[in-house]
């Protein structure tokens, strides 16, 4: 299976400061509050959860521009936060203030 794309908007709660690997690679990482009412087996549901953000390479130049409280749509891929973690972070290929 391949498939693994997320498409998410929301506003930036916490926003963390940009980073640069010893290797030279910027990232940001930020948490994204998304809300909104979708439709589950027929009846509305009230939808509100936080989500990690990691943002590497060049889009990471566009997210250190960002604020908290930013409106932004998010679309990537889920991978692990990190090498320490198992927990699903949403990893950026596209980043948009909206």
């Amino acid at each position: 299976m391949a498939d693994n794309r997320v498409r998410l908007t929301g506003h930036i709660e916490t926003i963390d400061a940009r980073r640069v690997s010893p290797a030279g690679v910027p990232s940001v990482r930020f948490t994204l509050r998304h809300r909104s009412t979708q439709t589950e087996a027929g009846h509305p549901r009230q939808v509100d959860f936080v989500f990690r953000v990691a943002v590497i390479g060049e889009l990471a130049e566009v997210a250190a521009s960002m604020e908290a409280g930013a409106d932004v749509s998010v679309e990537g891929f889920l991978a692990q936060s990190s090498s320490r973690s198992s927990w699903p972070a949403l990893h950026a290929t596209d980043l948009r203030r909206i």
